[in-house]
C-alpha cells in the first residue's frame, strides 16, 4: 500500500482493511489524513511493521491489528501515536517486545496482547505506559515474569493473565500496582501460593486463581489484600486449608473452593472472614467437619458443602450463623443413625434454607440408603431426645450405636445412674 493511497480521503475518521495480504507496513504507511481516529487491520497477513509506520497519525485514538503474522514489535513501531487510547494486538504471533516499544504511548489506556507467543516479560516490557488502565495478556505462552515487569503501571485497574503457563509468582512481582482492583490468573500452572505472593495490591477487590495446580497456601500468602471482596480458588489441588490462611481477608465476601481435594474443615480454617457472605466448597473430599469450622462467619448467608464425603455433622455446626439463607448439603455420605438426629432437627427447623433437599439422603446404614433426611421420622428408629444430645455433644465419637440398640442403651444407662446414686447414698451414711 503506497503512503499516498488514502490522501484523497482527508476527512476519513475510521479506516478498516480485511484480508488484504499487505505483508508489511512501510514507514509513514498512512499519511495525509488529519482526522483519522481509528484503524483496524484484520487478517491481512502482515508480518512486520516498520518503525515510523504511523508517525503522522497524531489524532489516532484506536489501533487494532488482529489475526496477522507479526512476530516482533520493534522500538519505534508506535512512534507518533501520542493520543492513542486503545491498542489491540490480539491473535498475532508476537514473540518479542523490544525495549522501549511502548515509550510513545503515554496516554494509552487499554493494551490487548492476547493470543500471542510471549514466553517471558522483562522488567522493561511496559515502560512508558504510566496511564494504562487495563492490560490483557490472555492465552500467551507466558512462563515467567521478571521482578519489576509491572513497575510503572501505577494507574492499572485490571490485569488479565489467564490461560498462560505461569508456575511461580516472584515475591514483589505486583509491587507498585496500587490501583489494581481486578487480577485474573486462572488457567495457569501455579502450584503454591507463598508468603507475600500478592504484596502491594492494597486495593485489589477481585482475585481469580481457578484452574491452576495450587496444592499449598502458605500463611501470609494474602498479605496486603485487606480490601479483597472475591477470591476464586476452584479447580485446583488444595488438600488442606490449615488455620489462619485467610485471616488477612477481612473484607472478603465470596470464597470459592469448589473442585479441590480438601479432606477436612477444621476450627480456624476460615478465621478472620467476618464479612464472608458466600462460601462454596462443593465437589471436594471433605469427610470431617469440625463443630467449630464455621465459627465467626456471622455474615454468612450462603453455604454449599454438597458433593463431598460427609457422614456426620454435629448439631451445633451451623448454629450462630444467624444470617444464613441458603444451605446445600446434598450428595454426601450421611450415616443416618441416631447421632445424626441433632443436625437433622436443625435442617427440619430451617427447611426453607435447604436447597436440593431431595438429594440430601442417607448413604448408610444399608436399610436407609437413599432415604431423604428431611423425611425421616426419627422416633420410629428408637432415637430419644436425650440419646441424640449424648451423641451430638461427644463430637469425638467415631462409632455410633445402631438405632435398634438406642433404647436398650437408654435403659442400661438409666439403671446405672440409679444404682450409682444408691451406692453414693450408702457410702455417705456409712461415714
Amino acid at each position: 500500500m503506497a503512503p499516498e493511497t488514502l490522501t484523497p480521503f482527508q476527512n476519513l475518521t475510521w479506516f478498516r482493511i480485511y484480508r488484504a495480504g499487505l505483508n508489511n507496513l512501510p514507514q509513514a504507511a498512512i499519511r495525509g489524513i488529519g482526522k483519522l481516529e481509528g484503524i483496524e487491520l484484520y487478517a491481512s497477513l502482515i508480518r512486520s511493521i516498520t518503525p515510523g509506520s504511523f508517525v503522522e497519525l497524531t489524532t489516532l485514538k484506536e489501533l487494532q491489528i488482529k489475526t496477522n503474522d507479526i512476530a516482533v514489535l520493534s522500538n519505534g513501531t508506535f512512534e507518533g501515536l501520542w493520543n492513542l487510547k486503545y491498542l489491540i494486538m490480539f491473535n498475532n504471533h508476537i514473540r518479542t517486545l523490544s525495549q522501549g516499544v511502548f515509550l510513545a504511548l503515554g496516554n494509552l489506556e487499554i493494551l490487548e496482547l492476547g493470543g500471542n507467543s510471549l514466553p517471558l516479560l522483562k522488567d522493561y516490557s511496559f515502560d512508558g505506559l504510566g496511564n494504562l488502565k487495563h492490560l490483557l495478556f490472555v492465552k500467551n505462552k507466558l512462563e515467567e515474569m521478571e521482578n519489576g515487569t509491572l513497575h510503572g503501571l501505577g494507574m492499572l485497574l485490571s490485569l488479565d493473565l489467564k490461560n498462560n503457563k505461569i508456575t511461580v509468582l516472584p515475591h514483589g512481582v505486583f509491587t507498585g500496582l496500587s490501583s489494581l482492583t481486578d487480577l485474573s490468573m486462572e488457567q495457569n500452572l501455579i502450584s503454591n501460593l507463598t508468603e507475600g505472593s500478592f504484596v502491594g495490591l492494597h486495593n485489589l477487590e477481585l482475585l481469580h486463581l481457578s484452574k491452576n495446580n495450587i496444592q499449598m497456601i502458605e500463611k501470609g500468602a494474602f498479605r496486603d489484600l485487606g480490601k479483597l471482596l472475591r477470591l476464586n480458588l476452584s479447580e485446583n489441588q488444595i488438600m488442606g486449608l490449615g488455620k489462619g490462611r485467610f485471616e488477612e481477608l477481612s473484607s472478603l465476601m465470596y470464597l470459592h473452593l469448589d473442585s479441590n481435594n480438601i479432606t477436612s474443615l477444621e476450627e480456624g480454617s476460615f478465621a478472620g472472614l467476618g464479612a464472608l457472605g458466600t462460601l462454596s466448597i462443593r465437589n471436594n473430599d471433605v469427610a470431617v467437619v469440625s463443630d467449630d469450622a464455621f465459627r465467626g462467619l456471622t455474615e454468612l448467608n450462603s453455604l454449599d458443602i454438597s458433593s463431598n464425603k460427609i457422614a456426620f455433622l454435629a448439631s451445633g455446626t451451623l448454629t450462630g450463623l444467624n444470617n444464613l439463607q441458603t444451605v446445600v448439603t446434598s450428595h454426601n455420605l450421611f450415616n443416618c443413625t441416631c447421632a445424626l438426629q441433632g443436625i437433622a432437627s436443625w435442617f427440619s427447623s430451617n427447611r426453607q434454607m435447604i436447597t436440593d433437599a431431595s438429594n440430601m439422603t442417607c448413604d448408610t446404614p444399608s436399610n436407609m440408603q437413599g432415604m431423604v433426611i428431611l423425611d425421616i421420622d426419627w422416633s420410629l428408629l428408637g432415637c430419644s431426645a436425650w440419646t441424640t444430645i449424648l451423641f451430638v455433644d461427644c463430637g469425638t465419637v467415631t462409632e455410633t450405636i445402631p438405632p435398634n440398640e438406642a433404647s436398650n442403651l437408654s435403659d442400661a444407662i438409666t439403671q446405672f445412674v440409679r444404682y450409682f446414686a444408691i451406692v453414693v447414698t450408702l457410702f455417705v451414711f456409712a461415714f
